[in-house]
Parts: C-alpha cells; structure tokens; sequence
C-alpha cells in the first residue's frame, strides 16, 4: 500500500478527499479552520472549484468518469441542499419532492449517466425522507417507501440504475434494500430475517452490494450476506462503504478512540490500508477500478 499525501489548499489547515474517478481525479475539501474549500485533485495539483452557494459547507460525494459530482451544501444539522456538478464544475441545486417547498435534499451517489441518488423530504405534517433519483439535477424518481414504512434514503448507485439504501418498514426496523426495475427487495431477508438495523451503502455493476448488518461490514451477493472479517487490531462494528466492480471493498475500521484505520478487502482477505508517518488516523470513502482509494 502506497500513501500520497494529497497537500491542502494554499495557507488552510487541512484537507478530506471523498471521490475518486477512473481518470485519476479527485474531489474533496480543504480546511481553513473557519469554512472550507470545495476542491479537485488532477495529476496531484489542488485547485477550488465553484460552489452554488456559500452559506454552508459544499461536500462533493461521489463523481464518475465524465467529471459529473454529486454531493450537498450542508448549511446546518436542519437545513440541506443537494447539489449536481457539471462535467465543467458548474453546479445547480436539486430539485425537490414535487410541489413541496423548501424540501430538504440530501445527495449521495451518481452513476455514469448522471443519475444521482439521495433524499428529499416531504413537507409538514409528516417530513418523511423519500429515497429519490435525479437525471442530473432534474428531480425524476421517487422511489417510495418498502413494506408499509415511511421513510427510505438511496445511498448508491450503479450505471444500470440499480439503487441501494435503507428503509424504514412497519415495525419500525431499518433495513437495507436494492431497487431494481421499480421494484424494492429487503436484504434483511437474504439468509434470513433480521431485527437489527441494516443499511446499503454501494452496489457495483455486478450487483454485489456492500454496507452494515448488526453495525458490522457485510457484503450481499446472489441472495446472501457475507459478514467481513476485520483485520487484527481493528473492530468488526463498522461499514462497508464502496465496492468497484473487481470486488475490492472498502471501510473506515476503529482501532480504539480515536484512532481509526482505512480497511480495503481484496478476494475477502482484509488489508489495514495505514496511516501517514506519525499518523493515527486514516478513513476511505471511495475506490476506483483501478484500486486506487
């Protein structure tokens, strides 16, 4: 495993990567103690790129090979703004459930065609978050909620449209779920029922699917689940967050307050992924094709 410090933004403090496409580009922010930058990295070089607004921090998510990013102008914990970025860094708000104003909007994942997958919340009496698809930043599918719930989130995304998240169901249990062709399956029920909670956070184009079940790392493949074992050292409560299509999975694993470690499965064998010479902490968020995180 080789670590590339990445650098901050000239004079801040710090810096977070959160995306990283095929063409080696990444997407992030740099501190300055007081706001934030929203960031890229090409061929190793920081430079901003243009926010929508600047009455909160703009956190890029996820970005596919055309440059396209989705993410969300976190203005504070009650007010949220997803926001789609352009090819050219353009960026343009999300729009929100049909006819309610002033939704909130939170996005998470974007697919090769720039369908972006998020929440969006009803208005009052009720503010129940609907898992939602956008063409670009064109509000075009609510997905609905799963077995009597009312609340669900999309949290990923493949280039076939296959969505994975969470749901609420009737009972009140949070359950992982993929949609597929319209249509939601419970992964709570692949190798059995479950009452712990369970969230998706990732599909690839193989339809392997990564998240928690029971706050631990799971992979679900061909109707099972797969609990993923830790590396030494590192706590099994933790959650898988992304997957590329060779099947390498990542995760953020606790080594014991505060100190966290970057986790990468490869073939189902874990890898601690390191830190920086005289680090203690290290977290991933993406990985591309070619492994890199």
């Amino acid at each position: 495993i080789t670590i590339t410090d990445l650098g901050v933004f000239p004079g801040n403090l710090g810096s977070q990567g959160f995306a990283i496409n095929d063409t080696g580009k990444i997407v992030g922010t740099s501190s300055a103690g007081v706001g934030s930058y929203t960031v890229q990295w090409i061929n190793g070089l920081i430079s901003a790129i243009p926010v929508y607004s600047r009455s909160g921090s703009s956190i890029p998510k996820d970005m596919n090979d055309q440059g396209e990013i989705a993410g969300t102008l976190v203005i504070s914990s009650l007010m949220n703004q997803g926001i789609y970025w352009d090819a050219q860094n353009n960026p343009f708000p999300l729009e929100g459930l049909p006819s309610v104003s002033g939704s909130q909007v939170v996005a998470h994942g974007i697919n090769v065609s720039g369908h972006i997958v998020g929440r969006a919340q009803e208005g009052s009496p009720n503010f129940a978050g609907h898992a939602v698809i956008w063409n670009k930043a064109t509000f075009e599918t609510d997905l609905g909620f799963m077995d009597g719930g009312s609340y669900s989130e999309g949290y990923g995304i493949n280039d076939a449209g296959d969505v994975v998240g969470a749901a609420g169901i009737a009972n009140g249990s949070l359950h992982a779920f993929v949609w597929k062709n319209g249509q939601f399956t419970d992964l709570a029920t692949w190798g059995g029922g479950l009452t712990s909670a369970s969230v998706a956070y990732a599909i690839n184009n193989n339809g392997v699917i990564v998240g928690k079940r029971a706050n631990v790392a799971t992979r679900w493949a061909n109707g099972a689940f797969q609990a993923l074992p830790m590396p030494a050292g590192v706590s099994a409560f933790t959650a898988a967050v992304d997957v590329n299509d060779a099947g390498d999975i990542i995760a953020t694993g606790s080594k014991g307050y505060p100190l966290e470690v970057g986790v990468r499965w490869r073939n189902g064998e874990p890898i601690d992924l390191g830190t920086l010479p005289g680090g203690n902490i290290s977290r991933a968020a993406r990985i591309n094709e070619a492994g890199e995180i």
